[in-house]
């Protein structure tokens, strides 16, 4: 049982949020001694024991970014050191409190890397590196890494705010007082060989389109194979429900569902998923079919 000392977890989370990833970012808090778990956002229904807040998404993502972190210091259950999070943050070593980490190249040199990289995306960097020299902040390190970040509500910077979309991270870390921790490296993977290097730091992040392809996934799943108690043991995200049988459970045993995937579908062929404990997760396709998730690649493109 958390005391009152932990730090509460936030998750800041879109409209629709995916379970894996999320399920494993839930999964790997049991590194973490924690309060209550947050979520900002969406509110999946397979998730349970958690406190939920509303937050209408616009279509610009910096921006409502932003506007979730300018509405945290208005919630007074939240816990005063909280730790802030995404669906794609997993904590894989037990940690006693997360250090104030950052990126090997300071703010300014990352904005120059994206916008000479990347022809000027990156814009979320340049208004957060524009904010805090407004505010007389300069040279200041990136905390802008893909792990969870821990927070003192009463110091979110809410008086650099300009109205614009901008990431929020290097403006909390750089006026917090904390000391910042370097980073060898970001530990957002995309590509199998990368994989090493980021698990070494004892933090991972992936992103949707390669969350299977890098062996994120079946890292994760070694790790954290058991449901936590802030997952349903059973969710049904469709009205249509199949139902159980010991014939179906035959069908679709646990080594067909470790075999890797064998097709590429795009996820507008997706009509539901079935979520199951300690079963294979299923896909239905636009033509009827249910197939177990493991044996396709989901193109969310």
């Amino acid at each position: 049982m958390s005391s009152s000392s932990e730090p509460d977890v936030v998750f800041a989370l879109g409209p629709r949020v995916g379970r894996v990833e999320l399920q494993y970012a839930l999964r790997s808090l049991s590194n973490l001694a924690h309060g209550r778990v947050w979520l900002i956002g969406g509110n999946p229904g397979w998730v349970v024991n958690t406190t939920h807040v509303r937050f209408h998404d616009g279509s610009d993502k910096w921006k409502n970014i932003a506007n979730k972190w300018r509405m945290l210091p208005s919630l007074e259950a939240l816990s005063e050191r909280f730790v802030y999070t995404e669906d794609d943050y997993f904590i894989l070593e037990p940690v006693e409190e997360l250090s104030a980490f950052v990126h090997p190249m300071g703010l300014d040199a990352r904005v120059k890397h994206y916008r000479r990289s990347r022809s000027g995306v990156g814009g979320w960097l340049l208004e957060a590196r524009n904010a805090l020299a407004a505010g007389g902040y300069h040279d200041c390190p990136s905390f802008e890494v893909h792990v969870p970040m821990l927070v003192e509500k009463s110091r979110i910077p809410l008086h650099l705010y300009a109205g614009r979309s901008m990431s929020w991270r290097s403006p909390v870390g750089a006026t917090s007082g904390r000391e910042p921790v370097l980073m060898a490296r970001d530990v957002k993977v995309t590509k199998a060989e990368a994989l090493p290097g980021a698990v070494a730091t004892g933090f991972l992040s992936s992103s949707e389109s390669t969350f299977k392809r890098c062996g994120a996934q079946a890292l994760l799943h070694g790790l954290f194979p058991d449901p936590c108690r802030y997952e349903k043991e059973y969710y049904m995200d469709a009205s249509e429900m199949l139902p159980e049988s010991s014939e179906y459970g035959a069908i679709y045993s646990d080594q067909e569902d470790s075999r890797p995937p064998n097709r590429t579908i795009s996820v507008r062929e997706v009509v539901a998923r079935r979520h199951r404990l300690n079963k294979p997760n299923l896909v239905k396709l636009a033509s009827g079919q249910w197939v177990p998730e493991s044996g396709v690649f989901i193109n969310e493109s």
